[in-house]
Parts: structure tokens; sequence; C-alpha cells
């Protein structure tokens, strides 16, 4: 009799009996094992399998899905040193000191990136055991902001005299700022991530700037920002006369936009993203934008899939017209669906997801690929080979986060 424990995400054997530690049998298809030493005397009896990464701790662990910003109350509230897992964003608060990570932090596995003062870099990265992503210092005097942050004038009014700015979030800067303000309330500015701002702005800051090679979209003057993906219909371009877009996100125009209100209601498109457009709209639009820009042309019905989406019989049925597909998501061909069918009904996919089906369903995918920036997957992959047990052993599988 023994335990089996298989297809688990994240396996936490930090706290778990000797009994129950005793007890494990087998261990497959794990993708994070988390143990510590009082594991070590029973793992030459347990056959593992398919154990992506694992980590030995001391102490205790604590686990945190999506972002932990550390600062020395959080510090200070912690009775033992912790191993933090860490899938997200580890943000180091500047008030805390090399003493107190030394003091808190037995270790660190973070998959995401990580933010700290510069003075404390050298002995944070003596705690780290595993960091998939990138560590980047930030000035130790700095009013930190770790979300997205819009700096207009109201927000300038609030600091204090000549502070010194660092964002580890995302910045948007394209409202008209008082130049005066910049000057009284910036002494030096950090953007540790990504930010988008307009020419006048980025001219009156970049005295300012420590860091200018950071990521900075600079959006020309007379253009209106929009953030994320843009939906134009009639009603909305009606409300503009040549008007110029500037989109951080895709721009799908709407099938019952007429190639006239391009022309009469839209200067200029600039994204680094697609447009999607039905097929009659296509010369004029390529007359608004920047050669490089790509352009989806469809004749029937557009789907953008960014979630799961499953693909069924029904819908190719039901459907007028041909179907093109953008794929950002996960797309799943439903087996039923005839190939011939979907040969016929599909106009285009662009692919910058997954996508999978029977061999022959992918086979006709591959030949109405229009952009391939993502993966098909075929469902003849061979089944990977577990032994099997009887008897009366325990099975624990297909959890996401197991804590024994």
């Amino acid at each position: 009799m023994g335990t089996i424990i298989k297809e688990v995400a994240f396996l936490d054997l930090t706290e778990a009996s000797e009994e129950a530690l005793k007890e494990i049998k087998a261990i497959h298809g794990v993708a994070f094992l988390l143990y510590n030493e009082k594991f070590e005397p029973f793992m030459p009896k347990v056959s593992f399998h398919e154990i992506s990464s694992s980590v030995k701790v001391d102490g205790k662990c604590s686990f945190i899905n999506g972002k932990l910003e550390f600062d020395k109350g959080f510090a200070s509230e912690l009775k033992d040193p912790m191993f933090f897992f860490v899938n997200g964003k580890f943000i180091v608060r500047p008030d805390v000191t090399a003493e107190i990570i030394d003091h808190a932090i037995n270790g660190l596995h973070v998959n995401g990136r990580i933010y700290c003062p510069k003075p404390i870099q050298g002995a944070l990265q003596q705690k780290i055991n595993q960091n998939n992503g990138q560590m980047t210092a930030y000035m130790s005097d700095a009013v930190l902001e770790t979300s997205h942050l819009t700096i207009d004038n109201d927000y300038l009014q609030q600091l204090e005299p000549q502070t010194n700015l660092a964002v580890a979030g995302k910045v948007t800067m394209v409202e008209d700022l008082d130049a005066s303000l910049i000057d009284e309330k910036l002494n030096k500015v950090e953007f540790l991530q990504e930010a988008v701002v307009s020419k006048a702005n980025k001219k009156m800051l970049n005295p300012k700037l420590t860091n200018p090679s950071a990521k900075i979209t600079v959006v020309p003057e007379g253009f209106i920002y929009i953030d994320g993906d843009f939906h134009l219909d009639s009603d909305t371009l009606s409300r503009y006369q040549q008007a110029k877009w500037f989109v951080t996100g895709s721009i799908h125009l709407d099938p019952n936009v007429t190639a006239e209100e391009v022309k009469n209601h839209i200067a200029e498109i600039k994204t680094k993203d697609a447009i999607y457009c039905r097929t009659e709209l296509k010369k004029e639009v390529l007359q608004k934008c920047d050669p490089s820009v790509k352009i989806t042309a469809y004749s029937g019905t557009l789907r953008i899939v960014d979630g799961e989406y499953k693909l069924t019989q029904p819908e190719l049925d039901y459907t007028e017209g041909k179907i093109a597909l953008v794929v950002r998501g996960v797309i799943d061909i439903d087996k039923n669906v005839d190939p011939k069918a979907l040969f016929d009904k599909l106009e285009r996919i662009d692919l910058y997801g997954v996508a999978s089906g029977t061999p022959e369903q992918c086979g006709v995918l591959q030949t109405k690929l229009g952009v391939y920036n993502g993966v098909i997957e075929t469902g003849d992959v061979e089944e990977k080979q577990i032994p099997e047990y009887h008897g009366e052993d325990t099975c624990i599988s297909g959890v996401s986060h197991l804590k024994l």
C-alpha cells in the first residue's frame, strides 16, 4: 500500500508529516516539486517520472501567484526566514535594507521579473535559487510606483518637489503637461518597464531620464492615443473628420464600415499590431497606414480567439460565408469536424497561439495559414508510458496545487 501522486502542477511536501512522506510510492508528471530534508531519507524508494523542476528548501515556504511587494512592514511580520516561490513580479520596496533581506528571506524562486533598490541588489542575488526572468535595480531614494501609472498634471501636483520617480509598471504620459510642473516636481525618472509618451512630453522628460534606453513609445503630435484593441464602427467614425489614431493593440473595422467612411473620416493610422477589415476596404485602409502594418482582409465572418475556443461542425454548417480565424489563444477543432468542410469554409487563419486537431484537420489549417507565429498540435502524439499501479494504492492526480 502506498501513495501515488501524478499530474500535479505544484507539489509542496515541506510541511508533510514523516508518516505521509513514508507512504509516497511514486511521483509522476509534476511541473514543480518543493521539498526539504525530511523527504530525503524516503526519496530512494520513490519512483520519479517527468519532474520538470524541483527545489530543496530550508524552513518555511510561501507560494505567491501574482505580484509580491516586499517592504519593511511585511518583513517585520515574519517570525522566521521564508523561502518565497513567486509566479509573477517580486518587488522590493525602497525601505528594505540588506540586513532585512538577510534575516527575512531564506531563498527565492521567481517566475517573473524582480525589482529592487540598487544598494541591496547583491544581497538579494545571493538569495535567488532560480529566476526565470530579469532583475532590475532602481534608485534607492525613489518614490516607487508598481502599477499602471498615468502621469498627468493632477498626479504631478501630488508629488513633493524634486521627486525621484521609479515606475515598475506601464506608464502612460500622453496628456498635455505643464512644463513648469515637470521642472518643479520631477528630479530624476526611471521607467523600468514600458512607457507611452507624447512627443512634446518626451522632449521635456529627456533631461530627467536616468535610463534613456528604456522602452519608450513616442506618440506623434496630433494623434489620438488608444490603449489596447480598438473597434471602429460607423457611429464612432461619424464623430471624426480626418482623425489620426495611435493604437497600441489591434484595430477592427466593423463590417458596417464603408470605403467612403474610411476615406472621409480617417487621415492616418499607426499601430504595431494588425488591422482587420473586410476585403472591399483593404485598398482604402492601405492608404491610411504605414506599409509595415499587417492587414488581415476577410470576405465573410471574422472570429478572434483570445482565450480557449472549440470549433464545431454545426458552426461551420450555420455560419454564412467563409470564416477567417485570428487565434491569439487556443483553438481546438472538434474531432467530428469534417476536414473537407473545414477546407471549404475556412478562408484563412492567422495563428499567434495554439491550434489543435486531428492530423487531417491540422493539414487543412496548414493550407490556410496567413500569419504563422504559433503552434499547430496534432492528436497523434504518442502517449507517454507511465507504469500502472494496482491493489490498495492511494492515487492523487489532476490537482494544480497540492500541499501534503
